[in-house]
């Protein structure tokens, strides 16, 4: 017995020192076990041990999977982000691209309509100077990466109307019609009357429409090309009402001579 227990006195020993052979034991997780005197060595439990580390290790997985899919959602909404402001940029192109045609056509339009010379070259100024900026808009569109300023530029497009040349075209051709009509009736007034006044308002309508004309650009509103329409109007009542003034008095003339 003695010989026995002195062997496990230094079995003890060497496993506390570290120097046994076969499996070493941590000192934290033995303990001794005295069993009708001879002197055991346990290994203490691992299981509080080993269950801590597979927890402190999932942990640091799922923090790290977390990142990773926090970095991986937040790429595919700059993606999403990115398509959606291409998309808006190749819509504002389109709609830049679909006004510059139906200006283009609008130059062809002046060339060939009846118009004074220097109605003409005002009209076909004020056009290239949309079509130059629309080109600008344009490639600020396509160097642009924001859908804020793609979004403006096609909402300012939008208001553009490439009609307005169409309908100037029209006024001043109704300018021209009444500045004749004007000159002619100033032979048959005399002068100091009422239908001389008459005329002299009008030709100052005329002239303001004119000016108002000159203007107009595919940016003006409806409102500004009511305003030459209602400057035409005016003008065009004064010398309806002169020409029925004058063609009254030839008729009374007419007739006392016919008296006579």
């Amino acid at each position: 017995m003695k010989r026995s227990t002195h062997l496990a006195s230094a079995a003890l020993a060497a496993v506390l020192v570290g120097g046994a052979s076969g499996p070493s034991v941590a000192a934290d997780q033995q303990s001794v076990v005295r069993d009708n005197g001879t002197v055991h060595v346990a290994a203490k439990s691992k299981s509080n041990a080993s269950a801590k580390a597979p927890l402190k290790n999932r942990a640091k997985s799922t923090s790290k999977k977390q990142g990773e899919d926090r970095r991986a959602s937040k790429s595919r909404a700059q993606d999403k982000s990115s398509r959606a402001a291409d998309k808006q940029a190749q819509q504002a192109l389109r709609a830049v691209a679909q006004v510059d045609k139906l200006l283009s056509k609008a130059v062809a339009q002046v060339r060939t309509a009846k118009l004074d010379g220097e109605d003409r070259t005002t009209l076909l100024a004020n056009i290239n100077a949309d079509r130059a900026l629309l080109a600008d808009l344009a490639s600020t569109l396509k160097d642009s990466a924001g859908s804020a300023d793609a979004a403006a530029a096609q909402a300012w497009v939008k208001e553009l109307r490439p009609q307005n040349y169409s309908q100037v075209i029209n006024q001043y051709r109704a300018i021209s019609r009444l500045l004749e009509d004007i000159d002619e009736l100033w032979v048959e007034t005399e002068e100091g009357s009422a239908e001389e006044a008459a005329l002299d308002e009008a030709e100052v309508a005329v002239y303001q429409a004119a000016d108002l004309a000159d203007l107009v650009t595919a940016r003006s509103t409806v409102a500004d090309l009511q305003a030459i329409t209602s400057q035409l109007s005016a003008a065009q009542a004064a010398v309806d009402a002169v020409a029925a003034a004058l063609a009254a008095g030839a008729s009374d003339d007419g007739a006392a001579d016919t008296e006579e």
